[in-house]
């Protein structure tokens, strides 16, 4: 069995490449996302990705969000990320339940736990997940 991988430091939200384990990639897509608490819906609104990695995004809301949005909803969002088609014109949805681990103003950085795929056309959708993914 091989030695798990060291964690090493990093700098909060500048966005620039540093040495983590999973690499950041510079995605800028626009999101819709919500904040949904035990007692239902707290807060909904618009976005943009800044960066993703393979368990992560930087998002940035279009509206700053208050703390007690966020610990009303226990850290929890629900995000939909129109993501770029390469199956011809159907238009594709990155759908993903995370939890908010760092925020600075605007910006969230989101630990993803459930992602996956949705597409729409033809009158019929078809929807690739994991258990527990958020409804898109």
């Amino acid at each position: 069995m091989s030695a798990a991988p060291a964690l090493r430091a990093s700098k909060p939200f500048e966005g620039g490449q540093l040495d983590r384990v999973h690499p950041r990639y510079p995605v800028t897509l626009e999101s819709q996302y919500k904040l949904v608490g035990i007692d239902g819906l707290q807060h909904s609104g618009a976005g943009r990705t800044l960066n993703v990695s393979r368990d992560g995004i930087l998002f940035e809301t279009y509206d700053r969000l208050s703390a007690s949005a966020i610990l009303r909803c226990r850290g929890i969002i629900e995000l939909s990320v129109d993501w770029p088609s390469i199956a011809g014109n159907l238009p594709l949805k990155l759908t993903l339940r995370g939890r908010i681990v760092r925020t600075d103003g605007s910006r969230l950085a989101i630990k993803v736990e459930y992602p996956g795929f949705s597409t729409s056309g033809l009158g019929s959708a078809v929807r690739t997940e994991y258990p527990g993914a958020c409804a898109g």
